[in-house]
């Protein structure tokens, strides 16, 4: 039942949640949902007190060390939280947003008063799957912390619109010093990298499923034989990487230096900074890349604990 703005409350806003999921973010985020719903309703002053609750999954492989857990479990854990805080006997909490991380969840509530945050909390621990819990709380009768959310929401949508029409200004860039055929080439050499990207990013997006659905956790693949393949990245990657920054930083070149370089000139700096960029950062990722190999769940492995 749709309930205008004027009208919606706190609790109206938790019984009809309207979730949006919000890709990325900065460090471990894998993904946001926010329940939008909350930025129309009235009374959110009457929750000043903000819980937030990280949920911990903490896999070992057969001699001990800690291994990624599989998104299947992290998404289980957190509609287990999520349909735990809908149905449970706890008035007076608020679920505003769901945070996936590489190793955690972590939920952001808002409560009426301490003795709300510490029903909020035995319900999440009874929700995790004996999984450790942490909780942190403090006073947020503005709710700063969902209003940045909201804003963190807005700027990444806004780049998912934005992001195809890259191209067509990186072209314009280059054609406003260097005529219409560089421009042409600039804008063709951006669409080749960040178009491809753009579909298969909504084409692997996963579906929206309803909270309290079955998750199916993927087969895990036989080990492969000899070690090619779990090589980090090759040749081919550090090309494409260099590849990718040349023609950013030649629209750039072309915007501040067209008026006193040539096109050639221009396109040999960019590619100068496209190969020494991806070469500085090239062993970090390398690294990077064996460390996460290295901590994936291995074959037969048996789930979080209590499964």
């Amino acid at each position: 039942m749709l309930v205008s703005a004027k009208k919606l409350t706190v609790e109206a806003a938790a019984a009809s949640p309207d979730w949006q999921v919000i890709p990325g973010g900065s460090g471990e985020t894998v993904s946001r949902r926010l329940n939008s719903a909350f930025r129309r309703a009235r009374g959110r002053s009457a929750y000043p007190v903000r819980m937030t609750a990280s949920v911990r999954l903490h896999h070992v492989n057969s001699v001990g060390s800690p291994v990624l857990p599989y998104p299947a479990d992290l998404a289980a854990v957190a509609d287990a939280v999520v349909q735990a805080v809908a149905d449970g006997p706890a008035p007076g909490v608020a679920l505003v947003a769901v945070i996936t991380k590489l190793t955690s969840v972590e939920f952001v509530l808002y409560a009426e008063d301490e003795r709300r945050v510490a029903e909020a909390r035995q319900l999440v621990q009874a929700a995790a799957g004996g999984h450790p819990v942490t909780v942190q709380t403090g006073r947020d009768a503005r709710w700063k912390r969902y209003r940045l959310l909201v804003r963190e929401g807005r700027q990444a949508r806004l780049g998912l619109v934005l992001a195809p029409f890259f191209p067509l200004l990186a072209g314009a860039m280059v054609y406003a010093h260097y005529g219409l055929w560089w421009g042409l080439g600039e804008a063709a050499a951006c669409a080749a990298w960040i178009l491809p990207w753009y579909v298969l990013y909504w084409a692997k997006r996963p579906a929206r499923r309803p909270a309290g659905a079955p998750v199916e956790r993927p087969a895990t693949k036989a080990a492969g034989k000899g070690r090619r393949g779990r090589r980090g990245p090759g040749g081919w990657m550090f090309a494409s990487v260099a590849a990718v920054l040349t023609t950013l930083f030649f629209s750039l070149v072309a915007l501040l230096g067209g008026a006193y370089l040539a096109p050639v000139v221009s396109l040999a700096i960019a590619a100068a900074a496209g190969v020494l960029l991806t070469a500085a950062v090239w062993p970090a990722q390398r690294r990077y890349t064996a460390l996460l190999r290295s901590r994936q769940p291995p074959t037969g492995h048996a789930g979080p604990p209590g499964t």
